[in-house]
């Protein structure tokens, strides 16, 4: 299934995306792999995404940058393959999954703070996320 986006951009079902939650707009921003140079480039936004075969990642140098500046910026991600995006909200389920460069370096679960790498299934609703490990 296409999914249209923004500035002529589409997501499939299916592909490798890239997400976070956007704190100006409060939606989740899905980036893809987009045109010859296959940048990252954000495709749309979304109230809610739903992603199978999930790795989290923080790219560290940009975690300092935020950490020593106190200015957050987009360095931290769910990647993984798109099941589905919408405007309507999924039922929560799992375990939950924060992020907070202030706070340490890695995805965490909540409660307990424990670091979390992958998952199988995780659904962003708005800022909250939900992984089934």
């Amino acid at each position: 299934m296409k999914i249209d986006g923004v500035k002529g951009r589409h997501v499939l079902v299916g592909q490798t995306v890239r997400v976070a939650y956007n704190i100006p707009t409060g939606k989740v921003c899905v980036r893809v792999k987009w045109g010859k140079s296959r940048a990252w480039l954000v495709c749309l936004y979304v109230t809610s995404v739903s992603l199978e075969n999930v790795r989290f990642v923080v790219n560290e140098h940009e975690r300092q940058k935020v950490v020593k500046r106190k200015r957050r910026n987009v360095h931290a991600f769910a990647e993984g393959v798109l099941v589905s995006a919408s405007d309507s909200e999924y039922e929560l389920n799992g375990i939950q999954v924060s992020y907070n460069p202030f706070t340490c370096g890695y995805f965490y679960t909540v409660p307990g703070f424990k670091k979390i790498e992958s998952s199988n299934l995780f659904t962003l609703v708005n800022s909250k996320g939900f992984a089934m490990v």
